[in-house]
């Protein structure tokens, strides 16, 4: 499972199923995986694929201006495929989310309930009682930053497929066809 769907998995979980307000991807002073909010807390979860790449993160200096800082989010957790959640958990301070190897789908259940990809594992601690407005500026903006260039890439897509399907017609009436 690459990082791109163990994200979109987290946003899911997120917006859907904890309710939050706001998500956001590449965010932050820090350039957070993710960063979510619900008016009253912010968290921040980073999206880890191997365990070097989980080890590594412990030396970005985010780990230790975090306390002192009017970025910080009120809690931290690890996102990780389940066959790192035991290595993830042996953090102190970070939480950490189990992301299930289910694949992804728009639709619920043949039963009519929503899918869930996530479940957090280990609850984090507190880092700071301090909500910070500045970062959940950031989150909003980022947000719909996101939400354009989505747009702009699916409009390239639907212009991309106007130029394959005349490419083929064009293709078909020269009698060059399959």
């Amino acid at each position: 499972m690459n990082s791109e769907i163990l994200k979109t998995k987290v946003l899911h979980y997120y917006r859907f199923r904890r309710r939050f307000f706001y998500i956001a991807t590449e965010c932050g002073p820090y350039n957070s995986d993710i960063l979510v909010s619900n008016g009253r807390r912010i968290v921040e979860i980073e999206v880890k694929t191997s365990e070097r790449d989980l080890l590594h993160d412990f030396k970005k200096k985010k780990h230790l201006v975090y306390r002192r800082s009017k970025y910080c989010p009120n809690y931290f957790l690890f996102a990780v495929p389940s066959n790192l959640v035991s290595i993830a958990s042996k953090f102190e301070t970070y939480g950490v989310i189990s992301v299930d190897d289910k694949p992804l789908s728009i639709y619920k259940t043949r039963k009519g309930k929503k899918i869930n990809y996530c479940s957090i594992v280990k609850i984090p601690k507190l880092l700071t009682e301090n909500y910070s407005e500045e970062l959940e500026r950031d989150i909003i903006m980022r947000s719909g930053s996101e939400l354009i260039r989505t747009r702009l890439k699916l409009k390239e897509l639907e212009q991309m497929k106007r130029i394959v399907k005349k490419f083929k017609m064009l293709r078909e009436r020269r009698g060059d066809g399959s």
